[in-house]
């Protein structure tokens, strides 16, 4: 399992740090409500990870995989989603600091779990690294490790903007991560239709 982690760390790496849905949403929150609910986010979007992973584990990606249209059908939904979620970051909010993080936590695993990218790369990328003898736990330990990876840049982007994205350079992040997000969103469901 040891020689798996050390070839797979590198590759989810490079992984994460490309911004996806996931960390625009992360980033967007950063700037609407603050770091403490851009935090609750990012560790709803490991949620989702985990989640997708040990759907993987548990043959979920499988049977998905297995219907005809079936990873079609998630990557059209989850694009959906994506252009929902890029349009709605495009209506100004006022910054709101007695929003609990709870929310933040529930859109980000809601976004992951919606996210096309996620279950894709659950179903292709951790059953090559996972052990033979024991596929579900180490699916599951990837994935976890995944999660984390994912989590700790989300936090250093977070950390790093801190203070940073008010104002005019919020709404900018905000517009720019909106366009991007319903851009890609739009892009999945031309390629999936």
């Amino acid at each position: 399992m040891v020689s798996s982690l050390l070839t797979f760390v590198p590759v989810i790496t490079l992984l994460c740090l490309v911004p996806g849905a996931n960390n625009l949403l992360v980033w967007r929150t950063a700037a609407e409500q603050g770091p403490g609910p851009a935090v609750a986010t990012a560790l709803g979007a490991s949620t989702g990870i985990v989640s997708w992973s040990a759907g993987t584990a548990l043959g979920l990606g499988g049977l998905v995989a297995s219907m005809p249209g079936g990873l079609r059908t998630v990557a059209l939904v989850g694009s959906v989603t994506m252009v929902g979620t890029g349009v709605w970051a495009l209506y100004p909010r006022s910054r709101r600091q007695d929003q609990p993080g709870s929310r933040g936590f529930t859109t980000g695993l809601a976004v992951c779990i919606a996210n096309p990218r996620t279950p894709l790369l659950a179903v292709s990328l951790l059953p090559q690294y996972a052990m033979g003898g024991a596929a579900v736990t180490s699916i599951v330990l990837l994935g976890t490790v995944w999660a984390t990876v994912a989590l700790l840049w989300n936090v250093v982007c977070v950390l790093a903007t801190r203070g940073r994205l008010t104002g005019g350079r919020g709404r900018a992040v905000q517009v720019a991560g909106g366009v991007l997000v319903a851009g890609l969103g739009a892009l999945g469901v031309a390629q999936a239709l």
